[in-house]
């Protein structure tokens, strides 16, 4: 997540700001691993810590799976959801909670 202090600059009398990509966090130090993205039928999880909850939203922030497994890795059936772009939250027994783009075919 984009949290430090945006760089500003001024060129010739034009300021701007750098900005973030994004506001869901993709990079390597994310929690959760998810593959393969894009998705067809299975989708795997895989996380270092336990992976107390999972909850997957549509883009219209309607939830469309719930799972609690408790367990390092979980497998979502994902062929019978909806084509496009999800989003995929997912909360370990730290209480860390990270959320992650995933396409599905």
């Amino acid at each position: 997540l984009c949290m430090d202090i945006l760089p500003e600059w001024n060129l010739d009398g034009i300021s701007w700001v750098d900005e973030c990509t994004s506001g869901i966090d993709s990079s390597e130090d994310s929690e959760l691993l998810i593959f393969p993205n894009p998705a067809s039928s299975i989708l795997y999880l895989s996380s270092a810590k336990l992976i107390e909850e999972i909850v997957v939203y549509n883009l219209l922030g309607e939830m469309i799976y719930l799972d609690s497994p408790s367990k390092f890795q979980a497998v979502l059936d994902v062929s019978a959801w909806q084509k496009g772009l999800c989003f995929i939250e997912s909360i370990t027994s730290d209480g860390v909670s990270s959320i992650s783009k995933v396409v599905i075919n």
